[in-house]
């Protein structure tokens, strides 16, 4: 497994890996209706086309895949994982997705991704990495608060035409 900027062909991979997480992880935590609507909502394969090339021309958004393949061969190996981040404040990154297909969970690709953005901004001068997890998907919030993220809050949140409960954690950064 190795990491690289999301490209705009990688679109339709990423929205493949959105649904399978999103249906392991976030089912029990929402009604099949909001899964598909949210999944909808969110991961439009024409959206996340200009998101990564988007993030291409941005220095402060970055938009990374974790593809199977070996160092040295081609980028159109499977994606099996994939990351965006943006700084939003001069001493704030906001962690926007993090997600893993769960057919390779456990292996390093979330800590791995997790890494590289939180490097990438620890270098651009951010003290904090902010994000947010639906209170009923305990594969994210045990893998943040694995990881030193800290829940600083519970808030009501709408995804999929639902009202849930969400976590806001932060993270401190060494720069």
């Amino acid at each position: 497994m190795r990491l690289r900027e999301a490209t705009p062909e990688d679109a339709d991979a990423i929205a493949a890996v959105a649904t399978d997480a999103w249906w392991a992880a976030c089912a029990s935590a929402l009604s099949a209706d909001a899964v598909r609507t949210a999944l909808a909502d969110l991961y439009d394969e024409a959206f996340l086309a200009e998101v990564a090339a988007e993030a291409a021309q941005e220095e402060e958004f970055r938009f990374l895949v974790a593809v199977t393949d070996e160092e040295g061969e081609n980028d159109d190996d499977a994606v099996i994982g994939f990351a965006s981040a943006a700084r939003e404040w001069a001493d704030e990154t906001e962690l926007f997705t993090l997600y893993v297909d769960p057919d390779h969970w456990g292996e390093g690709t979330g800590t791995a991704l997790l890494e590289a953005l939180e490097s990438w901004a620890a270098d651009r001068g951010a003290e904090r990495l902010v994000c947010s997890a639906l209170a009923g998907n305990t594969v994210a919030v045990a893998f943040l608060e694995s990881r030193g993220f800290e829940r600083v809050r519970e808030v009501e949140a709408e995804v999929g035409g639902e009202t849930v409960s969400e976590y806001e954690f932060e993270k401190p950064l060494s720069g």
